[in-house]
């Protein structure tokens, strides 16, 4: 699954494979924000991670595949390994994120925000 998101956290695109796991729709999905699939208990943690990152330039976990929870349409929550990358604007400047979620496999790391 892919998902994209701009600086302010909006969802600025979601793939079929996305619709399929969470039960939104790309229609449903876009211009949303990503607390859409983010569990409540998290976004805290989620909102200062991704702000330090559009900050900074820099992720947390350095790319690495990091286990993460979300949560579908109906509230199931899905246990996923996710991979991120910084999108950058023509100015080199940090536009928002990629995030590649699948089931999880292979080396995974706990993600853990960058102290304050």
């Amino acid at each position: 699954m892919i998902v994209t998101a701009d600086r302010t956290g909006k969802i600025t695109s979601w793939n079929g494979a996305a619709e399929r796991l969470f039960g939104h729709s790309e229609k449903e999905a876009v211009g949303q924000s990503l607390a859409l699939i983010v569990p409540a208990e998290y976004a805290p943690r989620h909102v200062a991670g991704f702000e330090a990152a559009m900050s900074s330039g820099r992720l947390a976990h350095g790319g690495a595949v990091a286990r993460v929870e979300a949560a579908d349409a109906s509230g199931t929550r899905r246990a996923l390994g996710m991979s991120l990358g910084l999108l950058h604007d023509e100015d080199g400047q940090v536009s928002g994120v990629v995030a590649v979620l699948r089931p999880l496999a292979g080396e995974i790391v706990e993600f853990v925000p960058a102290p304050s």
